[in-house]
């Protein structure tokens, strides 16, 4: 290349720069001139060639030029053609210049125009992925070399990938064999639609039956009734395409002869529904001549049910053994009854047993039947039994299943507490409720199963009863005209009236009542209209009006009350009103002041709801204020009097006379719910009757 110094020439040069020759050594020896003189001759024509040389070299610094540019990309090989999935081809890029000299040390980019026929990497190497055609390109510094890579798989092998499996001899195969072409990669050629693979025996007699050859599709070729006729045996089979080399099968096993019919040997009893067969079928697969094949050791035999209810739930299939195909836990469940069973095993035909009585199966659910919700009074026996009721998981009744009852909530009783249920599945009982109002609740349960415990709830109403005779006194009774007697139940915590009943002929009852303490009095209506307790009409209590006996109510049952009634008997003075006499709403009662400067009589009202109330005096025997009747004052107090010591709290209200003409007292009030005393008092001493009732 030119200027381009020769190296010879320039491991000599630089030392002669220094103005040192290597030819002329340094010396004292005496004859070193002699030597130097004859060195300088003969190394003079060429130490001038040299010197010329160099100064030339010296006298022109001008860097070297650039390599010339690349121009074309070569690539090989030149249209490679890989017969098989994942082989590979190894690409070189020549860079060449305008010359057509190789430029190296280039950097070469490498790039498939389809990725999917192949790809290739930065070192040039290609892999194929599909058939197809696709560019292979070389970049190198913008110039670009390709070749064409076309990749069509070749077929070189067959692959067995379902083995022929089931043979009987006549019939088709129970599986059918599928053969695939593979490239020498053992790829599947995909794109292969018209090769053509042929089956025969390889091994063992007999022929084919069926078609025995088949077209690929998408590079597999699928036998759809390939099977073999002969003797009992194993065959080998030989699939063959063109000029490929067979392929063997596995061994086939051949039964002797063809299955034709089933045949049950035992039949199928004892069923219990869900539990397996107490007595197990065992089918025969016979040939044609009624014979067992007892090469037969694939054959599934398949149980259902022909006729009457119910399902297979488990055991349903049987493999033959030797021809015969022994059940081991077929069992049936559904709706108890009588049924049948039928035996398949694909085209050989089907067999029906003999009809057997499906019966129920373990107890499995506890659920209510009836008898949960009930209401009825305290201390009295529900009107309908409690039922549960035991089934299989089928919903069978089952019978003699233990069950167990108890009480959790309230004090009442169950007839029995153990109770194992009848023929229908149910176990029941009968309840008294207990004596006190409120929820019960009954549990039944037995052992684990489903549904246990069941809750059973009810409501015991209130159930107490009052009952009596009212009479009138003798006095009393002799006076006409008789009238009505009615009772009336007053809570005694309240005041309030809780009920009127008649009581004409003597006897009455107040019934459903709930616990808590009750008074008990009873009038005479002389008015027809249902009202008693009107001053001077007969008037009383069980104890007296003044100071009655309280009833306490407690449970369920009978309290007894039989009282006479006439005029309330006068009280003596009392003014403490911790020993008030009492005086209900709506009744009345009789006092005498005998001392107007001393005597004040207090009377304890319980007002049970709000509203307007009447407090009132009356003569005994005339008017107010004349003959023996008092010129009455009232006052009304609240429960602070109770706090009182000294009697100086003043009253809610008072009054002297109703009006000019009348020396008796009243006062209408709005009051609150709550504890209240009357005090009477007189102007002049005599008797008096105070009553109060609601209403103005």
């Amino acid at each position: 290349m030119e200027n381009q110094p020769d190296p010879r020439i320039a491991s000599t040069r630089h030392p002669l720069s220094r103005g040192v020759s290597p030819l002329l050594p340094a010396t004292t020896d005496p004859f070193s001139w002699f030597q130097m003189r004859y060195a300088i001759r003969a190394v003079a024509p060429m130490a001038g060639a040299l010197a010329l040389l160099l100064t030339g070299c010296d006298d022109d610094p001008t860097e070297p030029p650039p390599p010339p540019p690349v121009t074309s990309v070569e690539i090989t090989p030149d249209a490679p053609s890989p017969t098989a999935i994942e082989d590979t081809v190894r690409f070189a890029a020549d860079p060449q210049d305008a010359q057509g000299n190789t430029i190296a040390g280039k950097a070469v980019t490498w790039s498939s125009s389809d990725p999917e026929v192949a790809e290739i990497d930065d070192t040039g190497l290609a892999v194929a992925l599909a058939n197809g055609t696709t560019t292979i390109s070389a970049d190198v510094e913008g110039v670009v070399g390709t070749v064409a890579l076309g990749v069509s798989q070749a077929a070189v092998a067959l692959r067995i990938v379902t083995q022929p499996v089931g043979a009987g001899a006549g019939v088709p195969f129970a599986t059918q064999p599928a053969i695939e072409i593979v490239d020498s990669n053992g790829h599947v050629l995909e794109d292969d639609d018209e090769s053509v693979v042929t089956a025969r025996i390889d091994s063992g007699s007999g022929k084919l039956i069926g078609e025995t050859s088949a077209t690929v599709e998408a590079g597999v070729a699928t036998f759809t009734d390939l099977g073999v006729e002969g003797s009992a045996g194993e065959r080998i089979l030989a699939f063959e395409s063109d000029s490929l080399d067979p392929v063997l099968s596995e061994p086939v096993r051949v039964s002797t002869g063809t299955a034709a019919t089933l045949s049950i040997a035992t039949q199928p009893d004892g069923a219990e529904a869900g539990l397996p067969l107490a007595t197990q079928p065992v089918v025969e697969i016979l040939d044609g001549n009624g014979t067992i094949i007892e090469t037969d050791n694939e054959t599934t035999v398949t149980a259902a049910i022909a006729s009457g209810g119910g399902k297979v739930v488990g055991g349903a299939a049987a493999t033959a053994a030797d021809g015969i195909a022994t059940f081991g836990d077929l069992a049936v469940g559904g709706e108890v009854g009588e049924l049948t069973l039928v035996f398949s095993a694909g085209d050989v035909g089907t067999a029906e047993s003999d009809s057997f009585d499906l019966a129920a199966g373990p107890a499995a659910v506890l659920s209510l039947q009836g008898g949960d919700g009930q209401v009825a009074p305290a201390n009295t026996k529900l009107p309908k039994p409690l039922a549960v009721a035991v089934t299989d998981e089928y919903g069978n009744a089952v019978a003699d299943v233990a069950v167990t009852w108890a009480v959790v909530e309230g004090d009442g009783s169950l007839s029995s507490e153990n109770v194992s249920t009848d023929d229908d599945g149910i176990s029941q009982v009968t309840y008294q409720l207990g004596r006190y109002s409120g929820p019960e609740e009954v549990e039944a349960s037995s052992g684990s199963l489903e549904g246990s415990p069941v809750t059973l709830e009810f409501t015991a109403k209130p159930n107490g009863r009052i009952t009596g005779t009212v009479t009138l006194t003798a006095e009393e009774a002799s006076a006409a005209p008789p009238g009505d007697l009615y009772a009336r139940l007053i809570d005694a915590t309240s005041g309030a009236t809780v009920n009127t009943v008649a009581a004409s002929d003597g006897p009455y009852a107040f019934k459903g009542l709930e616990d808590g303490v009750y008074l008990v009095f009873a009038g005479r209506d002389d008015g027809g209209d249902g009202v008693i307790g009107v001053p001077l009409l007969p008037w009383g209590s069980l104890g007296g009006a003044a100071n009655p006996t309280a009833i306490t109510v407690d449970g369920a049952g009978n309290y007894p009350a039989s009282f006479q009634i006439g005029r309330p008997v006068e009280v003596d003075p009392n003014d403490d009103p911790e020993t008030a006499n009492a005086l209900p709403v709506g009744g009345y009662q009789t006092g005498t002041i005998s001392d107007p400067l001393d005597d004040r009589d207090a009377y304890l009202v319980l007002i049970p709801t709000a509203g307007t109330y009447v407090f009132e005096t009356s003569g005994i025997v005339g008017p107010c204020g004349s003959g023996p009747d008092e010129d009455t004052v009232l006052g009304l107090f609240d429960q602070s009097v109770l706090d009182d010591d000294g009697g100086s709290i003043p009253p809610i209200v008072e009054n002297d006379d109703i009006d000019e003409s009348s020396k008796c007292s009243r006062i209408t009030i709005d009051l609150e719910p709550g504890v209240y005393f009357v005090g009477v008092y007189g102007h002049d001493g005599g008797s008096y009757a105070v009553s109060v009732r609601e209403g103005a």
